[in-house]
């Protein structure tokens, strides 16, 4: 997969979840179906984990990480902060707090945001074993 391919791919993720964030609103699709919270969650997972893999090892911000271990760890560590954020943002603005079962609500949505990272996280390992992606940073790299 190409740098630029993978950039448009992961617009086309926050542009999904912001839409369908949208369209949940209007229709009130977090309270008339139990599983959409949890499909939001897991698509945020996906997406947080592909951004991570974006700036961490395909920009040219940090030029030293490159091992498969270091994309295990920080992209795990950026989903649970997001993630995290995201619970105390909702129990700011008192969205968790409506509900009887809140914390099993929030230990669900964290769930959620890891296994959308751990099929993330599948997905890199592909794209990584493939070379193409990493043999474009290294021409990349050369050059400048």
């Amino acid at each position: 997969m190409q740098k630029k391919s993978f950039s448009i791919l992961i617009l086309v993720f926050i542009y999904l979840i912001f839409i369908l964030d949208i369209i949940a609103n209007q229709y009130f699709l977090y309270w008339y179906f139990w599983w959409f919270d949890m499909l939001m969650h897991f698509l945020g997972g996906f997406w947080v984990a592909l951004l991570t893999y974006y700036i961490f090892f395909l920009s040219s911000y940090f030029k030293n990480i490159s091992k498969k271990f270091s994309i295990f760890i920080l992209s795990l560590v950026t989903v649970l902060v997001v993630g995290v954020l995201w619970e105390v943002f909702e129990y700011i603005m008192s969205v968790s707090t409506q509900q009887s079962n809140y914390i099993l609500d929030t230990n669900l949505d964290l769930l959620m945001d890891i296994l959308g990272w751990l099929i993330a996280y599948f997905f890199l390992l592909k794209i990584d074993g493939d070379k193409s992606v990493v043999a474009e940073r290294v021409e990349t790299d050369k050059i400048n």
